[in-house]
């Protein structure tokens, strides 16, 4: 089983001050709704987040992670036993 580091994108407005200036928000993570986990992250409104998928092969893990996300952004292995 081969588990992975997945980045997906979110189309996300991030939070602007009066200058027009991104800062940071933190809270609970955009990819909480599809993986039915309460994760916290110190960037709510950032269009890209990473979690951890397994599957047999990298072309499974990013299928999983299309079909829940729609966009991969980046794929990284981190164990494959």
């Amino acid at each position: 089983m081969m588990k992975a580091i997945v980045t997906v994108k979110f189309d996300m407005q991030p939070d602007r001050d009066k200058e027009g200036r991104i800062h940071k928000v933190s809270g609970v993570c955009p990819l909480s709704l599809e993986l039915h986990k309460s994760i916290y992250c110190n960037d709510v409104y950032d269009k890209h987040h990473s979690y951890i998928e397994e599957g047999k092969d990298i072309k499974e893990i990013k299928q999983k992670a299309e079909e829940m996300f729609g966009h991969v952004t980046r794929i990284e292995v981190i164990s494959d036993e």
